[in-house]
């Protein structure tokens, strides 16, 4: 229910507000843990740079659009793109189709290797849902079984991407490994969520990313970095900004 409740905010006039509340609401938390600064700030220094780098006519994919915030933004950025959109929890698909009828929504998740897969989806928590189970504390956990797909069969050959967002609760190097085709032709500008919990519920670590985004040219940056055309991160850096105090739960990635 609340994530039903926060999905009717997105893409009203009520989402900037709300949005401005919880920045509110935060401040206490925010003068408990100053050395989380640039962790709160993050999301801000996510947006400005989307403004800077989508055109009117962007081509986004959101790869794990949870109740569609991203979409909400890519909309707003570049309204004439054509977007795609995967959610692998049907009910939250069938809430983006009827928010989003101009995006093209797929229930179903993305990863390495096409076939079905185990979901957990934690119904409390939903946005700790994914293809391994969390220890995120709290929840009721129910195992269904759901379609995986690959990128770069969902994208046609020629079809341009100049962003895509992924944020798949550690599943990030599956997602990468199923879209090199999509990468490497392409060159988007990436955002992705990555986490040192998540990655080892899929038994991965922050320097496989990291060495597997190198090796298709990619550079790994925190968010205000790339902002400010500052250096990406080497791989002692990434894998320190994934531990406490923590520097990003969210990272750029762009070509070199």
């Amino acid at each position: 229910m609340s994530d039903y409740l926060k999905h009717l905010l997105v893409r009203t006039p009520l989402e900037v507000p709300a949005q401005w509340l919880r920045e509110l609401t935060g401040v206490w938390e925010r003068r408990r843990h100053p050395e989380l600064r640039e962790l709160h700030r993050e999301s801000r220094h996510v947006n400005r740079l989307l403004r800077r780098r989508l055109r009117e006519t962007s081509n986004c994919i959101d790869v794990g659009c949870h109740i569609g915030s991203m979409l909400s933004v890519i909309l707003r950025l570049a309204p004439g793109g054509q977007h795609l959109a995967f959610e692998p929890i049907a009910r939250k698909a069938r809430w983006l189709r009827r928010k989003f009828p101009e995006v093209d929504v797929r229930n179903c998740a993305l990863g390495e290797s096409a076939g079905e897969v185990t979901f957990f989806e934690n119904v409390e928590r939903s946005g700790f849902s994914g293809m391994r189970r969390h220890d995120c504390g709290d929840g009721t956990v129910v195992e269904t079984r759901i379609e995986c797909r690959r990128l770069d069969d969902e994208v046609g050959e020629g079809h341009a991407v100049h962003f895509v967002k992924v944020d798949v609760e550690g599943g990030e190097l599956g997602v990468f490994r199923g879209a090199r085709r999509v990468l490497e032709q392409q060159r988007p500008l990436l955002v992705f969520e990555c986490t040192g919990s998540g990655l080892a519920a899929f038994g991965s670590t922050a320097r496989e990313l990291f060495d597997y985004l190198g090796e298709l040219g990619y550079g790994v940056f925190l968010a205000k970095d790339a902002l400010a055309g500052g250096a990406p991160l080497d791989v002692a850096g990434f894998e320190a900004a994934q531990r406490f105090p923590f520097k990003a739960f969210n990272f750029v990635a762009q070509p070199d």
